[in-house]
């Protein structure tokens, strides 16, 4: 990949690519793995300075030695790498899987058999919980449940109301608003019946 930060620098940033698409570093490459090997890519493109090359491989073993081979610009080129010297790390067995199933998907378009690339597709997403063109993940929510063989147990609670107090519980009606006012009208007719019944007794005594 190249950076070109302004349109000055198209030209120049171009003349580099293709230069260095003209002399790749090695062509012809090949590799040599011991015992069984199931590698992506399958065809290794040309390797250029300063760009990595990622092959993942699954194997029958992880003994002996990988040979890897190529041709130089000026003579050929060749080196090994003891599989002993491999380091473990998580996630290598789903970057292989992910090149797997992109390999058998590509592989319809040759003309490979769509119910059996399908099944095998299937088998590989499934194993390691990967997205295809035949599957997708699913958020599932799980509620806990209760165990019907718990008893239940009920507990009243007195309620923590101030003495002598006059309160309602919140509800959706004007219901105790209403028994208030009634209330309050009760007293007031209760006091000017007492003060009528007064009047009433000095009247007569008069």
């Amino acid at each position: 990949s190249i950076v070109i930060r302004g349109p000055g620098e198209v030209g120049e940033r171009m003349r580099e690519l293709f230069g260095k698409l003209d002399r790749p570093a090695l062509r012809d490459l090949s590799l040599s793995w011991p015992g069984t090997a199931d590698s992506y890519p399958q065809r290794l493109p040309d390797l250029y300075a300063g760009e990595p090359l990622i092959v993942v491989t699954k194997l029958s073993n992880l003994h002996g030695t990988l040979e890897a081979r190529g041709t130089g610009s000026e003579s050929a080129w060749a080196t090994s790498l003891p599989l002993a010297r491999a380091a473990h790390a998580p996630g290598i067995a789903r970057l292989w899987a992910q090149r797997r199933i992109e390999h058998l998907e590509q592989s319809l378009d040759r003309g490979a058999n769509a119910a059996a690339v399908r099944d095998e597709v299937l088998r590989i997403a499934f194993d390691h919980h990967l997205v295809s063109k035949y599957t997708s993940l699913i958020a599932v929510e799980q509620m806990p449940v209760r165990d019907e063989s718990e008893d239940l147990a009920s507990t009243r609670i007195a309620n923590g109301e101030p003495a002598g107090s006059l309160a309602y519980a919140a509800t959706a009606t004007s219901a105790p608003l209403q028994i208030l006012v009634g209330l309050v009208l009760l007293l007031i007719a209760a006091g000017l019946a007492w003060c009528g019944r007064r009047r009433e007794t000095h009247a007569i005594t008069a």
